[in-house]
């Protein structure tokens, strides 16, 4: 689920906390 590269920078931060590994799958 890559939620920060369709632009959602809400998802970004919610993805942030979650799950850091979200951010480096960027």
């Amino acid at each position: 689920m890559d939620g920060t590269r369709c632009g959602s920078p809400r998802h970004l931060v919610i993805a942030t906390p979650l799950s850091p590994t979200l951010l480096g799958n960027r």
